[in-house]
């Protein structure tokens, strides 16, 4: 989905790619990938745009239900729960909430992590669950997507393979619009994206 989301905003997908270039000198061909520590470290834009990319279009969309425990219930809120009520949040439907995100949280917008008091939020996004029972796999695959983007961005330039979504791209007619997805729990693209990949010159 990042990949969707860049390419359906080219000014940010090129932004990326002037951090990478800037940050980051050219892989030697002993090198399969940067390193977690060098592109965490160099690369702060493309950072925001994995976040936000999450917030968007998290992966794991299917609510995990938790069971309220406490003889006495629980109260979130206005609402009390008694115990033995199944409790779940859908994080799809939280990170589009427009009373937390804005009006625009339809848009993919990496900018917005710049806002202190948005990225406060940031504790809030669910695209992993939250808390100890959240994905144990993380940090793991925050590292290997950090890792494969920079390097994929190094060495390849991406275009859409469509030429009449590429010229509404640049009408800005996918501005605010959430890619067709299908989804069973797994937000998953409605067909394939289709995108043409050529090796970057020596710069």
């Amino acid at each position: 989905m990042l990949f969707y989301n860049l390419l359906h905003a080219p000014e940010l997908l090129t932004q990326c790619i002037t951090e990478v270039d800037a940050k980051l000198l050219p892989l030697q061909s002993s090198q399969s990938a940067y390193s977690i520590a060098d592109a965490e470290a160099s690369l702060p834009f493309l950072r925001q745009c994995i976040k936000e990319n999450f917030r968007l279009t998290p992966i794991f969309t299917m609510p995990l239900a938790r069971r309220v425990i406490a003889p006495e219930g629980v109260q979130i809120g206005e609402y009390h729960f008694s115990q033995g009520t199944s409790l779940a949040v859908c994080n799809h439907a939280f990170h589009h909430n427009s009373d937390i995100w804005g009006k625009d949280h339809n848009v993919f917008s990496p900018t917005r992590w710049d806002n202190p008091d948005t990225a406060q939020r940031s504790k809030l996004l669910m695209h992993f669950g939250l808390g100890g029972r959240q994905c144990i796999g993380k940090n793991v695959a925050m590292a290997n997507i950090l890792k494969v983007m920079s390097t994929l961005l190094r060495e390849f330039e991406f275009e859409l393979a469509d030429e009449l979504e590429k010229v509404n791209v640049a009408k800005g007619l996918y501005k605010g619009q959430l890619p067709s997805m299908i989804s069973v729990g797994i937000s998953e693209l409605d067909g394939p994206l289709m995108v043409r990949a050529r090796v970057r010159e020596a710069s």
